[in-house]
């Protein structure tokens, strides 16, 4: 996902959304809270989570720059979780009531909404089943052919720090950095000289293509 989902929500909601800029570490609210708005992170990224009888933290959603977060305080009368930034996060706070109604009353806002929702709904799950792989290896070259967007063998860019993508994949950075090696010196993939453009060789088009 990228930056055109800020773009036309930003613009169809104009002056009824507010900029907000949330600091690293605080709530953006707490389990029991009556949902007020919708949230489209901007810059930096938003995670919700509930905790276990044990204390585990349980990781419920994540979301990035240029994808919605909360969607569920649409049809949910209160929040099942808590939801805090990790980092210094821009976010665009929608109220939910201008949601409904542009839904309920403009049929082309509906659609594009749905089908917005549609391919968040699918990289979520993409990364949920990406966790689930064994192997290190796995985990790249599944997040690299789910998020490839040409035609077979294109190049990714990687647009987040490889810190953060070890963190996103499960690993610790140096397992990233091994693996990348060995999945380059086996010539599955092919990488410039600092590692920010990756490119499979003979990769599917798309995950799920």
């Amino acid at each position: 996902m990228n930056g055109a989902g800020a773009t036309w929500l930003g613009e169809a909601f104009g002056a009824a959304g507010k900029v907000q800029t949330v600091p690293a570490g605080e709530l953006l609210f707490r389990l029991g809270d009556v949902p007020a708005a919708l949230y489209l992170v901007l810059e930096g990224e938003a995670r919700a989570r509930r905790f276990s009888p044990d204390g585990a933290e349980i990781l419920m959603q994540r979301s990035r720059a240029g994808e919605l977060f909360a969607e569920a305080g649409l049809v949910a009368p209160r929040y099942s979780c808590e939801a805090f930034c990790p980092l210094i996060t821009t976010i665009l706070r929608i109220p939910l009531a201008e949601v409904r109604a542009r839904i309920a009353n403009d049929g082309e806002f509906a659609l594009r909404f749905a089908q917005f929702q549609a391919v968040a709904m699918r990289r979520q799950c993409a990364r949920y089943e990406r966790l689930r792989l064994k192997r290190a290896a796995d985990r790249v070259l599944h997040y690299l052919n789910c998020e490839l967007t040409g035609p077979a063998g294109a190049t990714l860019a990687l647009d987040i720090p490889l810190a953060e993508w070890a963190d996103d994949l499960g690993l610790e950075p140096e397992t990233l950095y091994r693996t990348l090696a060995e999945l380059e010196k086996k010539g599955l993939i092919q990488r410039e000289p600092r590692g920010r453009r990756i490119r499979i060789a003979g990769a599917a088009a798309a995950c799920g293509g």
